[in-house]
């Protein structure tokens, strides 16, 4: 496992968040709304909201999803990461998208109320 950055302030957690997107290259973060079942993905680049919990672990606030890029095993998938307050369910879910051919859409785990923390946040090229 690799060692995290360093978070000591709130501005450095959302810098560390922020710089994920940066690593995502094309997969930037987008807002979506549920339709019905499905996952309506919205055009908005949102900016995380966090709320900082411990040295290296924060709560997501408002939900946020990204589609992987072309050239990756899960091409189109969209992965929506659900905010502290989406429904408590312990299991991964999938859902379609509203899209034309709808994309698969995967929901992590909700039952830690959007607790999370740094361990999978890799920095961008160039950072340490």
């Amino acid at each position: 496992m690799v060692a995290g950055p360093r978070i000591e302030t709130r501005n450095d957690l959302l810098t560390v968040a922020r710089s994920a997107t940066l690593d995502l290259g094309s997969r930037a973060f987008r807002n979506y709304d549920w339709d019905g079942d499905r996952v309506a993905v919205g055009s908005n680049d949102p900016m995380p909201e966090l709320r900082q919990t411990g040295p290296s672990s924060f709560v997501i606030l408002k939900g946020f999803c990204y589609r992987v890029a072309a050239g990756d095993p899960e091409a189109g998938t969209v992965y929506a990461i659900p905010g502290e307050d989406a429904d408590r369910d312990p299991h991964t879910r999938h859902a379609e998208g509203t899209d034309d051919p709808p994309a698969r859409v995967v929901i992590p785990p909700t039952d830690s109320g959007g607790a999370t923390d740094l361990a999978s946040v890799r920095r961008p090229c160039g950072g340490s």
